[in-house]
């Protein structure tokens, strides 16, 4: 009986010890992630500089960071599941990575549109509007990750850990190929009509 009371803990050590590490791997990729989109390194099709009413246009085909951030994002919003965990708190590593994922996209957008310091103030005026206002589009595959997380942890708690897994990274792919879809037709005029 001590032989198998000895492998129980030896297996709920290493459970936990994994759950750590994955933990601390999410983490990191969050922040990653919330970089990544803050700051636009990767947009959906790269950005062109000269665009005329000073709205940003995306080009045809993908930059080169694109799939490095597809990646990045989409197994930062994996890894918050903590796979085989059946407790009582189950769900909360989705809700607290999207909120960890959320601070980051703000702190990062925020030094996007406003720049770092009083001396590098980007804005300076009215012109932030406009920039907040796209900024919030060029986020919105992220936000709308963001918020599946939450739904997902909050009130699909008792699903299987693979489809909480998978649910809010194809809410975050399907939202990313709606925004390509729809940028040059829909999204920059109304920022040109709703803004102009």
């Amino acid at each position: 009986m001590d032989e198998q009371d000895e492998q129980n803990s030896a297996g709920h050590f290493l459970r936990g010890a994994l759950w750590v590490l994955q933990a601390i791997a999410a983490t990191a990729l969050l922040a990653l992630a919330g970089v990544y989109s803050g700051l636009n390194l990767a947009p959906p099709r790269g950005m062109l500089e000269t665009v005329p009413v000073g709205y940003d246009s995306l080009q045809q085909g993908p930059g080169s960071n694109w799939w490095p951030y597809l990646a990045i994002l989409a197994a930062a919003i994996a890894s918050t599941v903590l796979v085989a965990y059946r407790g009582p708190f189950r769900g909360i590593g989705q809700v607290a990575g999207a909120l960890w994922l959320l601070f980051n996209l703000h702190i990062w957008s925020s030094i996007n549109v406003e720049g770092i310091g009083s001396s590098i103030d980007i804005c300076g005026g009215d012109g932030c509007h406009e920039e907040v206002v796209e900024q919030v589009m060029l986020v919105l595959p992220v936000l709308a990750g963001a918020l599946a997380m939450i739904v997902s942890g909050i009130f699909a708690r008792w699903m299987h850990w693979g489809v909480r897994m998978a649910f809010p990274v194809a809410v975050f792919l399907g939202a990313t190929v709606l925004q390509i879809a729809t940028w040059d037709s829909v999204i920059v005029p109304f920022l040109g009509m709703a803004l102009g």
